[in-house]
């Protein structure tokens, strides 16, 4: 029964990973506050090619390999305003039309492209890390991921993709603010995330307790998804 001690079933001990996004000062708060001091932020953009090779460098010169890469930068991109609830197709039109084609432009290049890019640039050190001893827009990623999973199981390495739900963070904040609860009509669950919740769902997967999962999309919206069946 060794191999179901929950000691080592969610031990992510020694593991190399690699996560992006949240902003430098989010990093290097994470890293003031790591118990065993072993969080190191790395500034890059995700969006530049020689910034991800800079990033891949510093690790190959530090680690030489990683274990885990969490492709994780992301911006909200354009959101429309003013849209009335029993208003004429003109103003619909009218209303849609003025959002900014360049703010589409820069949220493709930042959630998807670099998520592509990011992936790719860092799969020699995943690569090494499996010879040591991994997982419209969001469509796009996730059918993208599960590609990954495909081209990647002869080598090895794993890709999965976590789906989060309304999870309060920087991009959320102006939307939600300091909300504590939602309406059980807006999440059955009737509450926000705890820092467990996607800590759970990332330790699932990053240990040996996940090892049989590949080419999955993991859903943690606290029951979202099941009040607006045609997301699905």
């Amino acid at each position: 029964m060794s191999d179901f001690d929950s000691a080592t079933l969610f031990s992510v001990k020694g593991l190399v990973a690699v996560i992006t996004g949240g902003g430098t000062e989010a990093l290097e708060k994470a890293a003031s506050t790591a118990k065993h001091a072993n969080i190191h932020p790395i500034r890059a953009d995700v969006t530049s090619k020689s910034d991800l090779s800079a990033a891949v460098t510093h690790l190959e010169q530090k680690h030489g390999y990683i274990n885990l890469l969490i492709a994780n930068s992301g911006i909200t991109g354009p959101l429309h305003t003013g849209l009335q609830k029993d208003g004429s197709l003109s103003h619909l039109q009218s209303t849609l039309y003025s959002l900014s084609s360049e703010g589409f432009a820069e949220t493709f290049a930042i959630n998807t492209s670099a998520v592509y890019f990011t992936v790719v640039a860092f799969l020699g050190l995943l690569g090494n890390g499996n010879e040591k001893g991994n997982v419209e827009q969001k469509s796009q990623v996730i059918a993208m991921m599960k590609q990954f999973a495909t081209m990647l199981a002869p080598h090895g390495i794993r890709s999965n993709v976590i789906v989060p739900g309304v999870y309060p963070s920087q991009l959320t904040d102006n939307f939600f603010g300091n909300l504590k609860d939602y309406a059980k009509d807006f999440v059955p669950a009737q509450r926000v995330w705890t820092p467990s919740d996607m800590a759970g769902t990332v330790l699932f997967l990053t240990s040996k307790a996940g090892g049989y999962v590949n080419g999955n999309v993991l859903v943690t919206d606290g029951g979202r998804l099941s009040i607006i069946p045609s997301t699905y």
